[in-house]
């Protein structure tokens, strides 16, 4: 079985952005794109006019320095993405955190919960012993009654 047969998914119309639920990765999201257009004009430019081995004329010095323009927006470009990473990183771990104590405080609650059950149900299960049983006051035993243990009354 290939994995083609088992994923029916037109990649063609999946778009990621659309997935994205919160603003600070859709924000990392059209950052990176950004980095990336950078990264293919950068490529396209320096394919469109490539530099020679010989001395560098005066229109091969523009090119460099646009080069290195180009090159300079890259770097900061990156330092963005670097960034948001480094903060999209530390609220993960703050939502960790966060998920982690509320769950302490979840099975805290379902645990207090199932001994309430289990008071319940032993206190019901007392108060039906209780109920179902049998006591014999001693003022009214009349004569020719026997009482033995545990409280049953035979006739004699």
């Amino acid at each position: 079985m290939m994995l083609g047969d088992t994923l029916n998914v037109d990649l063609s119309s999946f778009n990621i952005a659309d997935f994205l639920n919160t603003p600070h990765n859709a924000r990392l999201y059209q950052e990176v794109q950004k980095l990336k257009a950078l990264i293919n004009e950068l490529v396209d430019f320096q394919a469109a006019h490539p530099l020679h081995k010989q001395a560098p004329t005066d229109s091969e010095k523009q090119v460099k320095t646009e080069i290195e323009r180009k090159e300079k927006y890259i770097r900061a470009q990156l330092s963005i993405i670097k960034t948001l990473y480094r903060q999209s990183v530390l609220r993960v771990r703050e939502e960790k955190a966060n998920t982690a104590d509320v769950k302490a405080v979840n099975d805290a609650l379902i645990l207090g919960l199932h001994n309430l059950k289990y008071e319940e149900q032993s206190l019901r299960s007392e108060i039906s012993a209780a109920e179902n049983y049998e006591y014999v006051q001693a003022n009214t035993l009349r004569r020719g009654t026997k009482l033995t243990w545990p409280c049953s009354v035979t006739n004699t």
